[in-house]
Formats: C-alpha cells, structure tokens, sequence
C-alpha cells in the first residue's frame, strides 16, 4: 500500500467556493452592526502587533477577551505579568467580545459548511483529480483514486467540511481520528490514523465546523453544525468550530498529538504536496523544519502549489532547499475551470 502525504491549506479549499481566511474576516467586519468600536479595536490591536488580520487571530482575540482569566493563565506567567491588570484575578470577561465571538463563529458556519447534491458533485471532481493525479494516473483527470493500492494522509488547517462530505461519498474507507459516541461525544483516537486499512485519512488540525464545544469542556460533533448559546443535553454550547487549533495550547486534546502525528508523517514520507498553504502556523511550521533535520533533498521534496508559492519558499530558509515552487491555484494545477 502506497502513502501518499498532502498538507491542505485554505487555498485548496477556494476553488470550492469557500472563502480564504482573511476574506472571512472582512466579510464580518462589513457584516456587523453591533459593537463596531469594539471590533474596530480588535483590528488595530492585531494589525499592530504584526499579527495578519485574518479570522483566526479575530476569533483568537475574542475568544481571550471573553475569558481573559483562562487564557493568560494558560500562556504562563510571563504573558500574565504584562497584563495592566494585577492579580489578573481581578480580570472580568468582555460581554461585548463574548458577543462578538458568538456572531464571528455564526458567520463561520454560515460560510464554511456547504450541502447540497451539486455541491457534493462539485468536491468529488475536485479531489477525484487531486489525488489521481498525485497517485501517478496517466488520465487523472477522468479517473478516480485507486483505492486498493493507495492511501492518502491528509492534514489540514482548514474547517469547512468538504473533505468530510467527499470521505463519506468515496468509495473507500476512511478515518478522521475519532469516533462519536451516543451523546455526539468525539472521542479522539489518534491511533486510528497508524492502521492502514483506510484509503483516506484526514487530520484537521484546527478543528471542524461540526464541532462544538459545551460548557464543562466536552467536544460534540453535529451535522448541521450547531450554535454556540443554543443547548446540547442542558448543556450550554460554549464555543465552535476550531475547538482545540485556535486556543494554540499543546495540552489540549488533541492538538499535541496532532502535531506530533504530522512530524512523524513527515519523517517516514518522501514527499509532501501543499496546497493552498503559506506556513503561517508557527507550530505546523516547527513540526516541518523539525522533520527535514533528518531529511536531505535528495530524500525528501515538498512541492508547494499556491499561487504565491517562490515568496512563501523564500521566506522559509530551513525549508527552501526541500521546496519546488508551483506559482498557479490548486485549480489551475488540476486544470479546473471553476
């Protein structure tokens, strides 16, 4: 069985109709009415810190404002020391941020979960020919993956469910590291990813739009994604979406196991295709700069496809030797019209 490593980012999944990352931000900001000072703040404060203004560091920002407690408790004590506030005890949510997350993490689901009979067609053709055509079929544009002989490891940034609706649609079988109980409980397993009876296995490495987060911490998985503020078994809904990734703290499940599961992809593989991705993920980009310690370009190749691809490669000098530049959209590399 051939294993075949892809790393996805938000640029594979545009041609898909789903909007890259600071697009969603901007598309809120023009979207929101209520509180525009507040967001307006959060703007600033990310852009001059040197932060992109993206979604994730917008839903980040929220998501610390609304429980400056928890976060700065988990940064350590130097994060927690800088704070104008002290004893940070003294620190009291922002109800105008709380308000804020709430409204971003609904204009996520809105924007980054998609269904329909064309829709599904549409991520069939798309990953159809993406992975016939990295398994190495001559006619991978009319073909579909040979599901007998191969298997593709996939990890992700993204959050939208495009990979989910195509998994269950292929004709193979598939894992995505958990398994959901009959409380919509996901319970994380990562040590399904290590059995190789499944053709594809995704793992998404900040989350899932099904995902949401309760009250006392338990992570449920619904299909239609659920609301933060609505009930789940008199549970409150506290957050969604990018449950563990976004918080960016190796202790929460499953996160470091996630990270560790791609390093070690990294270190069996001789080659890793990105789409769509600019390493912007300080961890995800220690966990590639780690692997090619042990690598040399001879062994290893990483063929990095965005339309930008030479720039992101010159700004990875641990990385540069290993990757080959392919300048063009994962749908012009696939030769997509739309």
């Amino acid at each position: 069985m051939e294993t075949h490593l892809l790393f996805l980012g938000a640029g594979c999944s545009v041609p898909l109709g789903f909007p890259a990352t600071s697009q969603l931000a901007s598309e809120f900001e023009e979207n929101t009415t209520n509180y525009y000072s507040t967001l307006f703040k959060a703007k600033h404060d990310i852009e001059i810190n040197g932060f992109n203004y993206d979604v994730e560091n917008l839903l980040e920002y929220f998501q610390g404002f609304s429980n400056p407690r928890y976060y700065l408790t988990r940064k350590g004590s130097f994060a927690s020391s800088l704070c104008k506030t002290q004893p940070i005890s003294k620190l009291n949510p922002d109800q105008y941020c709380l308000y804020l997350k709430n409204e971003l993490e609904e204009h996520l689901i809105t924007k980054c979960f998609k269904e329909g009979p064309e829709i599904k067609k549409g991520f069939k053709v798309f990953y159809d020919r993406l992975f016939a055509k990295i398994s190495g079929i001559s006619d991978w544009k009319t073909s579909v993956p040979n599901w007998n002989n191969h298997t593709f490891e996939i990890f992700t940034t993204n959050f939208d469910n495009s990979l989910d609706t195509y998994a269950v649609e292929s004709d193979t079988e598939y894992t995505r590291g958990f398994i959901i109980n009959g409380n919509d409980e996901v319970c994380f397993n990562p040590e399904l990813f290590d059995r190789t009876a499944y053709g594809i296995k995704i793992i998404k490495i900040h989350g899932s739009v099904e995902f949401s987060k309760l009250e006392d911490g338990i992570i449920i998985s619904k299909i239609p994604p659920t609301l933060p503020g609505n009930l789940h078994c008199d549970k409150k809904i506290e957050s969604k979406v990018m449950v563990y990734g976004i918080e960016k703290i190796l202790t929460i499940e499953p996160y470091l196991e996630l990270l560790l599961k791609l390093k070690k992809s990294l270190l069996s593989a001789t080659k890793c295709t990105v789409i769509g991705y600019s390493f912007r993920d300080e961890w995800v980009k220690t966990m590639f700069e780690e692997a090619v310690k042990e690598k040399t370009p001879e062994n290893f190749s990483i063929d990095l496809i965005d339309p930008g691809a030479t720039k992101i490669k010159e700004s990875l000098p641990k990385l540069k030797s290993f990757i080959n530049a392919i300048d063009m959209p994962g749908q012009k590399y696939l030769e997509l019209e739309s």
